[in-house]
C-alpha cells in the first residue's frame, strides 16, 4: 500500500483550490480505488468526500490513534483496519 497524498498538507489550514485539484489528479493518475479517513476527523472531511465523489472512488474508514464506540481496543482496531483495507483496496492491492 502506498500513501498517495493528503487532503491538507498543513493541518492548521484549509486546502487551497490548487491542492484540492492536485489531490484529484493524484487519485485519477494513480488509479486510487478508495480514500481513507479517520473517524475522529470525519466531521472535517468534506473536501475529501467531494474529491472522492468527483473521482468516483470510495470513502473508507481507518483508525489510527483514537477509539470510539465501534472500536474500543487495539485488537478491534486492527481487525477493522484489516477488513476495511481488504474491502476498499480489493485483492489486487
Amino acid at each position: 500500500m502506498e500513501i498517495a497524498g493528503f487532503v491538507v498538507p498543513v493541518p492548521s489550514r484549509e486546502p487551497s483550490a490548487a491542492e484540492v485539484e492536485e489531490l484529484g489528479n493524484t487519485i485519477r493518475e494513480k488509479k486510487v480505488p478508495s480514500v481513507f479517513l479517520k473517524p475522529n476527523l470525519a466531521a472535517r472531511a468534506d473536501v475529501l468526500r467531494r474529491v472522492a465523489q468527483d473521482q468516483g472512488v470510495g470513502v473508507c474508514t481507518i483508525y489510527g490513534d483514537s477509539f470510539d464506540d465501534k472500536v474500543h481496543d487495539y485488537v478491534s482496531m486492527m481487525r477493522h483496519n484489516a477488513n476495511e483495507l481488504a474491502k476498499c483496496l480489493g485483492e489486487d492491492a
